[in-house]
């Protein structure tokens, strides 16, 4: 705010629930997500999910949250098309990703969304 930021896009990983999303107890997303926590002993889930509900609360600042799936190396497979239902596992491009990315700058189709 201090110096004029207007527009956060932020990428998060695919786990991080979005206020309000229910993971289920027993279901895909929640079954990756215990095992990540587990396996890696890590709290990047968590951390994320502190970020998305920061985010939920702002009002005088444009944001973006990307949750892509799957990430892998390649050459472009085509646009990548933001899923805003629940959990699934897919693979997408690191490049198709950049790309929608770079293009939330300027577009206002997902502002204040977490696809």
């Amino acid at each position: 705010r201090r110096h004029g930021v207007h527009r956060l896009i932020v990428q998060a990983c695919a786990l991080a629930a979005a206020p309000g999303e229910r993971v289920g107890w027993l279901t895909q997303a929640s079954l990756v997500r215990t095992v990540v926590r587990w396996q890696l002993g890590s709290n990047v889930v968590t951390d994320n999910e502190a970020v998305l509900q920061y985010l939920s609360d702002i009002r005088d600042v444009s944001w973006v949250v990307s949750r892509p799936a799957g990430l892998i190396d390649g050459d472009s497979a085509g646009a990548a098309v933001p899923c805003m239902d629940d959990f699934k596992s897919a693979t997408v491009r690191y490049v198709d990703v950049a790309e929608w990315t770079l293009a939330q700058v300027d577009s206002d189709a997902y502002v204040r969304k977490m696809p």
